[in-house]
């Protein structure tokens, strides 16, 4: 194999290896994202029911957020930490 091909190789490698790293960082920031949610909402005593309504959305699609098959907004994200009382930080980083 010539060195150009040998280059090539581990371009493609290189790559590959990045992607997978990146796709594992991101289940595992959702999936503590996940969890953060579902914790603030326990402290805070309440339902996916009554957190849904007050945000104007419908209760499955916080149950998602919950759930990790879809993520809030910016802005639905904002509104949550004021109902939850916990920061962004805390929500997808931090250990509640």
């Amino acid at each position: 194999m010539s060195i150009y091909a040998n280059h090539i190789l581990l371009d493609i490698l290189s790559s590959v290896k990045t992607n997978y790293l990146v796709a594992i960082h991101n289940v595992c920031m959702d999936k503590k994202f996940c969890q953060n949610l579902k914790a603030a909402r326990a402290q805070a005593g309440m339902t996916q029911k009554q957190i849904a309504s007050l945000l104007g959305v419908v209760e499955s699609c916080y149950a998602n957020w919950e759930q990790g098959r879809t993520e809030p907004s910016v802005s639905s994200l904002r509104k949550l930490c004021g109902l939850l009382s916990v920061t962004a930080d805390e929500l997808i980083n931090g250990e509640l």
